[in-house]
């Protein structure tokens, strides 16, 4: 499967999976659905094929917002490329998972200064 930017949406197999919003890759997940419990403290995961899509189109930061709890959480794509574990989910294919102390919490208007961009 492969990464397809229509406008600013990205789909992976016809499924929308986050927008790039300049340098910003955003994705809104339900933490009960997609947070990852199999890895120690939690994770979130994308498409092992994003992250060099990502960086072709310059991205720098990947934002995770839940919808049902309001939190974000923010890193960088190279804390993802250094810290991320390789993962298989079936129909969601070959995925990395960022244990989430490698991302920074965010709160509606905070500004934040992720490390390792």
């Amino acid at each position: 499967m492969s990464i397809r930017l229509k406008g600013r949406k990205a789909y992976w197999n016809r499924r929308h999976i986050g927008d790039i919003q300049g340098t910003t890759f955003r994705k809104e997940v339900h933490s009960t659905k997609h947070r990852l419990h199999r890895v120690a403290g939690g994770a979130y995961a994308v498409q092992t094929e994003l992250l060099p899509f990502l960086k072709e189109h310059d991205v720098r930061i990947i934002n995770v917002h839940e919808i049902d709890t309001g939190a974000t959480w923010s890193t960088s794509i190279n804390m993802f490329e250094r810290h991320a574990v390789s993962i298989e989910f079936g129909t969601h294919g070959q995925q990395l998972a960022l244990p989430l102390q490698y991302w920074e919490r965010v709160t509606p208007g905070q500004t934040t200064l992720l490390l390792g961009i």
